[in-house]
């Protein structure tokens, strides 16, 4: 098999692998895209139940976090409320004593009201009692101590603190019996201490919490939480602690203002009454004048049974809530899904929050347009690979087809040179068979003169005949020789062209082993191409496994290859190890030429000398008798160069074979091991000079 052949295997070797590599590829991003948008697609749907799962827990630990505070605040209100109740009953036993333990008493009463509200938080807004008439002194028969908060300002007043219709307060006796039954019969203290409820006797001990009412002296909505003074077995009055509604329009503020159009609102839990809105106008509290108080001012509230929809809700959840329970539900109004939150503090207030789907699950949306965005990212990617591998492809082809054209051209030539020279040595080998022969049938002619030098009296005419032919024979030796001479300079010509085509050879293949460290260039490109997807793959993590598989499968198509890459590398060192033994044995041949050049420069002399000495003889045959013994000479030297030249002829034969042989190892080396086939005969031109087969040279 010619190296030529052998090159071109090779190339069908690596086409065919790089074109399987392209399909696989093809095929397997194609799968991996498929199962990527599939497993994306349930992702998502689990990403999103968690999501929303997740914000709605939120917001309802978030709802129960800010409410804490709420409890906090009523839980210090009661604290303050007990702290109160205890310092009263201890100072209405010292204000007994005397009218300087009164007045210090009443001192009392005033600081510890303000240092209250000075300590206290910003949602306890009044603290304070009321006793009945003489119930916490002798020497003071009316006694309402009451601190509240006005501009922020702690202020303290002891009197009644209804007014008349002229706004002034009372200072009659009746006036001031008649304002202190006015504050009895108000719900804080009603609730304590109740009309059916006897003086004579302890009252429960509980605390209650009024209803919202506006608080006509500070301007403040509040709800005050009350509860019994019993001392000696007796009730004799009521503490309380004023909560500012304030409060719980700030939760509610703070709450609303998390997430966008959210609404809510704050109602009471034993009435059911709306304490504060936002989002919802129409169910705002609203300050009107109390008719049984003229001068005074209430609020009005609504119910939020009165809210269409939302009302049943809420209160369908509110029948079985427990304390600081979170409840959560959804509604649609007005064409927009809503989560409704409902949040039972102490079963003393409730807050109630709307809060649109849209808003509330904008992280889910977000998280939906990402991983979209990742999908199409990854689609990409699987489409650049792709795009990548067939233009990698394309390019091996081309590599491999310009490849191919300087290898067959090369070869062409080289064979064409190799027939040439094949065709010279032929010739040159019959030349030197006919130059042989001549110089056999010479030396014969030479003896026959030697034996004739007896006769040469008797057969002078012979002689004179023997002479003319050997002067013919002569002259045609010498043409002959003239002609061999030019064959072998055009051996030592062709020998140069060989020697010039092995080179050329010897580029060649320097050229392609350049070409395929381009090809372990490109294969391993790709190989880091493979390794970078595996990268990212790696960091998609479990989406990313199949994509993962795909760089695994492309890096071993790269590693093969680059493998087929190297022992195509290996094969074509071979084949320059070949071009220089060819190129050594054209220097062989040249050299060979040359010598057959001078043997055949040597034997024209010798030829030429035989031409003389032939004129001499013919010469010497008019004196014959006279020169006898020169012409027995004469016909030992011609006998003598008549062997030199047989010895060169047959030279000249043996180096025309080596040149044939020369040749045949130059044509294996091209052609291989193949023999010419009965229809692949040599081809002869009209000079004689046989013509490689067709075959072999294609189109030529």
């Amino acid at each position: 098999m010619g190296f030529r052949l052998k090159i071109f295997l090779m190339l069908a070797v690596v086409s065919v692998l790089m074109l399987l590599q392209i399909v696989i590829t093809i095929s397997l991003t194609s799968n991996m895209n498929s199962r990527i948008k599939s497993e994306s697609t349930e992702l998502f749907s689990d990403l999103t139940e968690i999501i929303n799962g997740t914000v709605t827990t939120g917001q309802a630990e978030a709802l129960r976090a800010g409410a804490n505070e709420l409890s906090s605040d009523i839980a210090t209100a009661i604290a303050v409320l007990r702290t109160t109740r205890l310092f009263y009953m201890t100072e209405k036993s010292f204000a007994a004593l005397g009218q300087a333990e009164n007045d210090l008493a009443l001192e009392a009463s005033k600081n510890f009201c303000l240092t209250v509200l000075s300590e206290a938080p910003a949602s306890i807004h009044g603290v304070g009692a009321t006793f009945e008439a003489g119930a916490f002194s002798p020497y003071t028969r009316y006694f309402l101590p009451y601190g509240n908060k006005e501009g922020g300002k702690p202020v303290y007043t002891a009197d009644p603190v209804t007014v008349d219709e002229d706004g002034k307060k009372p200072e009659t006796e009746a006036e001031q019996q008649a304002a202190l039954q006015d504050e009895i019969s108000r719900e804080y203290y009603a609730l304590a201490l109740p009309p059916s409820q006897s003086r004579s006797s302890p009252a429960p001990d509980k605390t209650y919490f009024t209803e919202p009412y506006f608080d006509y002296a500070s301007g403040v909505g509040i709800i005050s939480v009350t509860t019994p003074i019993n001392v000696d077995n007796k009730a004799i009055g009521v503490a309380f602690t004023d909560l500012s509604l304030d409060s719980l329009g700030d939760l509610l503020t703070r709450f609303t203002a998390k997430t966008k159009n959210t609404r809510g609102f704050t109602f009471s839990w034993r009435t059911g009454s709306i304490l504060g809105a936002v989002g919802l106008p129409d169910y705002v509290p609203q300050e009107v004048a109390d008719p049984r108080h003229p001068g005074e001012k209430i609020l009005r509230t609504s119910s939020f049974t009165d809210i269409p929809l939302i009302g049943d809700k809420v209160k369908a959840a509110a029948s079985s809530m427990k304390h600081h329970e979170v409840k959560i539900d959804v509604i649609e109004l007005s064409g927009q899904t809503y989560n409704i939150v409902v949040y039972n503090e102490s079963d003393l207030f409730g807050v109630v929050l709307l809060i649109p789907n849209s808003e509330l699950f904008a992280d889910t949306i977000k998280s939906q347009q990402l991983m979209t965005n990742l999908y199409e990212s990854q689609e990409k990617e699987l489409t650049n690979v792709q795009i990548t591998t067939v233009i990698s492809l394309a390019i091996m082809i081309l590599i491999l087809g310009v490849i191919s054209i300087f290898v067959r051209s090369a070869t062409n030539k080289l064979a064409e040179m190799a027939w040439a020279l094949d065709n010279d040595a032929s010739e040159i080998s019959e030349l030197s068979k006919t130059t042989s022969d001549v110089a056999d049938k010479l030396e014969e002619d030479s003896q026959e003169q030697m034996s004739s030098i007896v006769r040469t009296s008797e057969a002078i005419k012979d002689i004179s005949r023997q002479i003319e032919a050997s002067a013919e024979s002569t002259r045609q030796c010498q043409q002959s020789m003239v002609a061999a001479r030019d064959e072998v300079a055009n051996g030592e010509k062709t020998a140069l062209e060989v020697k010039k085509a092995m080179d050329s050879i010897s580029h060649t293949t320097n050229e392609i082993t350049k070409i395929l460290n381009t090809m372990q260039g490109i294969a391993f490109q790709t190989n880091l191409l493979a390794l970078n997807a595996s990268v990212e793959a790696a960091r998609a993590g479990e989406s990313g496994q199949g994509f993962a598989v795909v760089a695994d499968e492309v890096r071993t198509l790269a590693q093969r290859s680059n493998d087929a890459a190297k022992t195509t590398d290996s094969m074509m060192d071979g084949a320059v190890r070949g071009a220089k033994e060819g190129e050594r044995h054209a220097e062989n041949l040249t050299e060979g030429f040359a010598r057959i050049g001078g043997s055949a420069r040597h034997v024209s002399e010798q030829v030429e000398t035989i031409a003389r000495a032939s004129e001499e003889q013919k010469n010497s045959v008019m004196m014959v008798t006279s020169t006898l013994n020169e012409l027995n000479q004469t016909v030992e030297t011609n006998s003598v160069l008549a062997r030199q030249s047989q010895m060169n002829s047959h030279s000249l034969s043996a180096k025309a074979d080596s040149l044939t042989d020369s040749a045949s190892r130059l044509k294996e080396l091209i052609m291989g091991n193949s023999k010419v086939e009965p229809g692949q005969r040599q081809l002869k031109t009209d000079s004689g000079r046989r013509q490689p087969p067709r075959a072999y040279l294609g189109q030529k």
